[in-house]
């Protein structure tokens, strides 16, 4: 029996964001400029998605990510810990860390690396 294949749940000029059958929420950026409302726009899906399926694991691939602007940024940080503080524990286990494909772009990947 074929394996099942990832739905469609969400898509615009940013990326696509699918539902895993294996349980877990995966989404792609495209490349190319971006309005920071298309990004709030996947990014909020991304959340809804794992509210409403309960799931707590997503593979992102940035591989086509072109540089987080520092507006992108202050509103990423401020949206992911406002989540976290509204549901304590939801990503803080190992298991439900992000995973994610780097961007291909140096500079996209230096903007994209964890800090300390």
């Amino acid at each position: 029996m074929p394996a099942a294949s990832p739905r469609l749940y969400f898509e615009n000029a940013v990326g696509s964001l699918y539902e895993h059958p294996d349980g877990y929420a995966d989404f792609r950026f495209k490349p190319g400029k971006r309005k920071i409302s298309e990004l709030q726009a996947l990014l909020t899906h991304v959340r809804t998605l794992l509210e409403f399926k309960r799931w707590h694991r997503f593979l992102a691939d940035q591989r086509l990510l072109a540089p987080f602007t520092l507006e992108e940024v202050d509103w990423i940080v401020g949206h992911w810990r406002n989540t976290s503080a509204q549901h304590p524990g939801a990503y803080t286990a190992p298991s439900s860390w992000p995973k994610m494909s780097l961007p291909v772009s140096p500079w996209a990947r230096w903007c994209t690396k964890p800090t300390p």
